[in-house]
């Protein structure tokens, strides 16, 4: 691997996946020669793996996991982040390097961004999420209503963003027709926490009611793909489930959401929501999961449904109430894609890192 060129603006991250090439290509865009990105090949969990491609992206950094996995050190960012003008750190104090080089560049007076969650993965915050984001000059957050908790909860005083989780530009972020829309679509790792074999429960519950075309779409890999696989073999569902795979390609993805009347997330609702309501297409999901920042996208009965956790009855109703008002549904696409294309496009998650790289006053 070369070593990645020193840059006025650098943005270190553990991986980059595939999702996130509409969004470099932005960034890059806009700052060309002047910001590197460095990441490394896999993260915390194995299942993502860095799959974006850029004339200014380097995979050069080595990620060494301790802990089983609970703590990372990245070797070979150091010196390319410490000398950069201005720099994004992820905003994980699990992440050893994230605390070496917010210390140096602060000591050294220099623009320091973290980017990540307001609060941790269980929900809360504590002394090393304070200390960490005390050596940023801003941060980076999600959503306008983790900024608010950022500034008014946990009373920050420095510099903070929004930065919508998107997918794809305002101009891919289109409506989908067309009469073919009968399918359930799952989009995602096929890891336990998402409860992909409880989908597959409800579809088959459901499936004696729904009409003969009615399939449900699996898009995604991981290490419950296997045991999807041997029990759709078992079932004798091969002809009404079908697995995709990862798939990456928008084209591809576009024409598989377009054979879908809704989404499906069993688990916590993650990224996938936005794609969905971009393409005009409704999520079913889960109530009381452990939901990502994105659920401020959804709207109960407007562009989602909610049932109750871990239910697979009341997901098959649900299933079955999408369908019997089908029609409903399909005619607010255009409403729905419009609402998040307005609040969750690359072009608004590009301006704000933009903002925070370069500062207020330039």
């Amino acid at each position: 691997m070369s070593s990645p060129p020193s840059a006025k603006y650098v943005l270190i991250q553990t991986t980059m996946g595939d999702y996130r090439q509409a969004f470099v290509k932005a960034i890059i865009e806009h700052f060309n020669e002047s910001l590197t990105i460095v990441c490394g090949q896999t993260y915390f969990y194995e299942s993502l793996k860095t799959g974006v491609v850029g004339s200014r992206v380097f995979v050069t950094a080595r990620n060494i996991f301790f802990l089983k996995r609970r703590v990372l050190l990245q070797l070979g960012v150091q010196r390319t982040a410490i000398q950069a003008e201005s720099a994004v750190l992820e905003y994980n104090p699990r992440i050893i390097n994230t605390w070496t080089v917010a210390f140096i560049r602060r000591i050294l007076g220099r623009r320091t961004i973290l980017w990540g969650h307001v609060y941790s993965r269980r929900g809360n915050d504590n002394w090393l999420r304070y200390f960490q984001r005390s050596l940023a000059t801003g941060l980076i957050v999600y959503t306008e209503q983790q900024k608010e908790i950022l500034i008014n909860e946990l009373k920050y005083r420095g510099e903070a963003f929004a930065a919508p989780n998107a997918l794809y530009t305002h101009a891919e972020m289109q409506p989908l027709d067309g009469p073919e829309r009968t399918g359930f679509l799952y989009v995602g790792r096929l890891v336990a926490d998402k409860k992909p074999m409880q989908m597959l429960s409800a579809f088959v519950m459901a499936l004696p009611q729904l009409p003969a075309d009615s399939k449900l779409l699996i898009v995604g890999d991981g290490p419950e793909r296997a045991n999807l696989e041997r029990r759709i073999l078992e079932l004798n569902l091969s002809d009404r489930v079908k697995m995709f795979g990862h798939v990456g390609d928008y084209a591809r993805l576009k024409e598989i959401y377009r054979q879908s009347l809704a989404s499906i997330s069993a688990g916590a609702v993650g990224l996938s929501i936005t794609q969905s309501l971009g393409f005009g297409v409704p999520m079913l999901y889960s109530r009381h999961d452990p939901h990502g920042p994105e659920i401020v996208a959804a709207r109960e009965g407007w562009n989602c449904l909610c049932f109750e956790t871990d239910s697979v009855d009341d997901l098959a109703a649900h299933m079955l109430q999408l369908q019997n008002e089908r029609a409903a549904w399909i005619s607010r696409a255009p409403a729905i894609s419009s609402e998040c294309r307005a609040s969750f496009s690359v072009e608004k998650m590009a301006g704000e890192f933009i903002k925070a790289l370069v500062g207020p006053d330039k």
